[in-house]
């Protein structure tokens, strides 16, 4: 399993005062996605709506697509390409230096790489069998008609969006919003309870007021989409 803190990147000058990294039962507990990333980015001192968690999801997500596999898990890429990931980060992002080994960017990439992977399997599978049974490819007519059978809806939908909100993934399961049935709770709301919950929320998405709005109007649009479909199947003799 990949240590939090393994000496790859280098010592720091001893007079730089750094934060140690976490003892291994609390990283684990940290990395742990079906916990709440508030007491990782507390013992950070990191707060949620900050310019600096904002920097550490964005570039560790853009690292994830240039350096590691996307259906893995961490504990199955290869160290070195780890390693390497995360010594660039500490060169995108100075401020990591004052952690022992950049530990936070380790431990949000654990908690990115596992809450994203399952939907990105059942994603591959789907393409896969879709390809055995040589059956085309389903073209979406929209867009935001991203409904499918499997765990990556909340994934296609968000990327769906304009701009894309798909580096917001793992704050929407963290608030339930994981899977078509709880996608399509949400999406059965009135605009006000959907607006009020992503509000109560923020702490933990920090949406943009841009990305706030084309959420809600991607909402509004799939909803109509969607019962558009169902009134055509009614319709139909």
């Amino acid at each position: 399993m990949q240590e939090c803190c393994p000496s790859v990147t280098g010592a720091i000058a001893p007079d730089h005062w750094v934060i140690p990294c976490p003892s291994p039962s609390t990283v684990a507990m940290f990395q742990n996605t079906n916990r709440n990333s508030s007491p990782f980015l507390r013992a950070a001192g990191i707060e949620g709506n900050s310019k600096e968690h904002k920097e550490l999801k964005t570039t560790i997500q853009a690292l994830h697509r240039q350096y590691l596999q996307p259906f893995k898990y961490l504990e199955e890429q290869a160290p070195e390409r780890v390693d390497q990931l995360i010594a660039k980060a500490r060169i995108s992002l100075p401020w990591l230096d004052k952690y022992e080994d950049g530990w936070p960017a380790r431990i949000y990439l654990k908690r990115y790489v596992d809450t994203r992977r399952p939907h990105l399997m059942h994603t591959r599978y789907a393409h896969l069998k879709q390809q055995k049974s040589k059956a085309p490819a389903r073209e979406l007519e929209h867009p935001n008609d991203v409904l499918t059978d499997h765990d990556s809806t909340v994934m296609e939908f968000l990327c769906s969006l304009t701009p894309n909100l798909e580096h917001h993934l793992d704050a929407f399961v963290e608030l339930g919003i994981k899977d078509e049935e709880t996608l399509q709770a949400f999406l059965s709301w009135p605009q006000v309870i959907q607006a009020q919950f992503l509000d109560e929320g923020h702490g933990m998405l920090q949406l943009t007021s841009l990305e706030r709005k084309s959420l809600l109007v991607g909402c509004g649009l799939l909803t109509q989409r969607v019962l558009q479909k169902s009134l055509v199947r009614i319709a139909k003799p």
